[in-house]
């Protein structure tokens, strides 16, 4: 896996499926759906206006993502992160808060950014 970010290694969305895939897995824990859809965010990103996908998928995106961990990392469909300067997290209590752009992998299609949104 390819990720197009500054020091991340290949294993970024394989871990990131796994954690996902983790914890729908696990049968001793119930989560109610309430808790369940606090993990669903809104993820908006600003992209470099010389960006090479800027005229195709514009300056401004936005989408959604889920947050895969304590700390606040979001994983989220790729293109909300292709050359992105800029990424922000909106969370279910009306919250937006500022997210680093973690990466984005090519093969897979998915992208990182983490916040404090917990």
């Amino acid at each position: 896996m390819a990720i197009l970010a500054a020091s991340i290694g290949g294993p970024l969305a394989a871990g990131a499926f796994a954690l996902l895939a983790s914890g729908f897995a696990a049968p001793a824990e119930t989560r109610s759906l309430d808790e369940l859809l606090s993990a669903v965010v809104r993820v908006k990103t600003v992209i470099e206006p010389d960006a090479r996908t800027a005229d195709s998928l514009g300056r401004e995106r936005e989408g959604s993502g889920v947050v895969i961990d304590g700390d606040g990392l979001v994983l989220t469909i790729g293109y909300l992160m292709v050359e992105a300067r800029t990424a922000e997290i909106g969370t279910k209590d009306g919250r937006t808060v500022p997210a680093a752009v973690v990466g984005y992998d090519h093969e897979t299609g998915s992208g990182c950014c983490a916040g404090s949104c917990r």
